[in-house]
């Protein structure tokens, strides 16, 4: 789960003429290990815009998983959606009201996290063997999971979609606008570690550390669900978004940047669901070492042996090169999950 801090923030634009606060407000996020704020966020918005922004003291705060406070404001107010994070609110209330849901979201994200951790903890410990039955809420969560990734499966396809149409643009030499990057990565040579141990037995064996580690492997029985067994709303959202995209044309990148940016939010909020439904679960299996029909988590002390690189690297320098692959330059179409 992404528990990642950060603030949401509410820009406000100014009219020229009345001086007065516009019907429009951009609800965004800055991640705090980005080392920026929303006033920074700010400034960067401004470049490029006609009005002038403006961002209140009590129109951005800091919260717990702040992806998924971000991909629920947009989900509750899509009816206020006019493009990207910008929303039209009608009143100065409404505007309140918004920011008012917003922190009363990140309060329940506050309230989730003890659950998070709860999990975590059982996780560090020995399972007792045991298989408990299958309660009610142990059914209801598997159900919750079984539905998220039935949800994720339909939104990947339409996102599948839409990077191949981008993709076949910028090979054909288009301007996608931003809805998409071609990126060069040069990756770090791989060392070559099975090579070592053919070639150089004795000396692998020195560097071999040995220690004791917590072996855990959570396996919930979900089962695969199709988009006709999901809930009416849904399947409609899917049904939308495949006509927007198939409607797209050639050179209609924004569109496909909308829809894209829809796609990012529904899918923060089914991981979400996911995660949390898996950390009850963990719960409700706790000590155990499964619920009969939903899941199994076995969890043991094993001795684990691992090559220590570090130290092999530092005491044999040009050896270590030896077994290093060259770095290697790839490149790929990264889409745009933000408003371009």
């Amino acid at each position: 789960m992404d528990l990642g801090a950060g603030e949401l923030y509410f820009v406000r634009e100014i009219d020229p003429q009345t001086k007065k606060y516009t019907k429009f407000v951009k609800i965004g996020l800055v991640h705090e290990k980005e080392g920026r704020d929303s006033l920074h966020r700010l400034s960067e918005h401004q470049t490029g815009n006609p009005r002038t922004l403006i961002l209140p003291p009590d129109n951005y705060f800091s919260s717990p998983a702040i992806n998924r406070v971000e991909a629920m404001m947009h989900k509750v107010f899509a009816r206020n959606r006019v493009s990207g994070e910008w929303f039209e609110f009608e009143t100065e209330r409404e505007v309140l009201s918004a920011i008012k849901k917003a922190k009363a979201l990140s309060a329940e994200v506050v309230a989730q996290i003890p659950t998070f951790t709860k999990a975590t903890k059982l996780g560090q410990s020995q399972d007792n063997g045991k298989t408990i039955k299958a309660t009610a809420v142990a059914k209801e969560l598997i159900e919750v999971i079984a539905v998220s990734r039935a949800k994720r499966s339909s939104l990947l396809e339409i996102a599948d979609q839409i990077s191949t149409k981008l993709k076949s643009a910028i090979n054909d030499g288009a301007n996608v606008q931003g809805a998409a990057t071609e990126v060069k990565v040069t990756r770090k040579g791989k060392f070559l570690l099975d090579l070592l141990i053919e070639e150089d037995p004795k000396t692998y064996r020195k560097y071999l550390l040995t220690s004791l580690s917590m072996s855990a492997r959570f396996t919930p029985k979900v089962a695969k669900l199709s988009l006709e067994e999901l809930d009416l709303s849904f399947q409609k959202l899917v049904e939308r978004l495949h006509s927007r995209v198939k409607e797209a044309g050639k050179k209609d990148f924004q569109a496909l940047n909308q829809v894209q940016l829809i796609i990012t939010d529904e899918i923060a909020s089914s991981e979400w669901d996911e995660e949390f439904a898996l950390a009850e679960l963990k719960i409700a299996c706790g000590r155990n070492q499964a619920i009969e029909g939903i899941c199994t988590w076995k969890r043991k002390l094993v001795e684990k042996e691992t090559f220590d690189e570090k130290s092999f690297k530092l005491e044999n320098p040009k050896k270590y090169e030896k077994y290093l692959e060259q770095p290697k330059t790839t490149s790929y179409i990264k889409i745009t999950k933000r408003k371009v």
